[in-house]
């Protein structure tokens, strides 16, 4: 039994008294080895495409969220200063209403539309002195 060196292994392969069928095993593993090769780098270049693709539409699909967000969110803004204004407005129309009724002259109308009376004397009376409160206008003899 004879041992091989590095080197011998490669002299007995490498010699031309090689056998037919090694030598075209051997030439159609090369062939093998350089389709594959080419074949991976052109996976990867499919898959680094399809990376760089699938990146862009997605940043396209982020950049079309964030206008519309900001689009509802302006409109919404928009709505809520409307609303504002309109309440603001309701406000101010209360305050004169109120400004106005509260007017002398408001409670004056008021009285004569209630066929109120003015009087020049007041009577004042106090619960503990008798036990009539309120006089009717024949007793009090006005």
């Amino acid at each position: 039994m004879t041992i091989y060196s590095s080197n011998n292994h490669k002299e007995y392969f490498n010699n031309s008294r090689m056998p037919r069928r090694v030598s075209s095993l051997r030439r159609q593993q090369s062939t093998i080895s350089r389709i594959h090769g080419q074949r991976g780098s052109s996976m990867n270049f499919f898959l680094t495409g399809i990376g760089v693709l699938s990146i862009i539409v997605m940043a396209g699909f982020m950049y079309i969220f964030q206008v519309t967000s900001s689009a509802v969110n302006g409109y919404d803004t928009t709505s809520l200063e409307k609303q504002v204004d309109k309440l603001a407005d309701e406000k101010r129309q209360l305050e004169l209403e109120s400004a106005n009724l509260q007017s002398v002259r408001a409670v004056a109308l008021g009285a004569q539309k209630l066929k109120l009376v003015s009087t020049n004397k007041v009577e004042y009376t106090s619960p503990l002195l008798a036990g009539t409160v309120a006089f009717s206008a024949t007793q009090s003899g006005i």
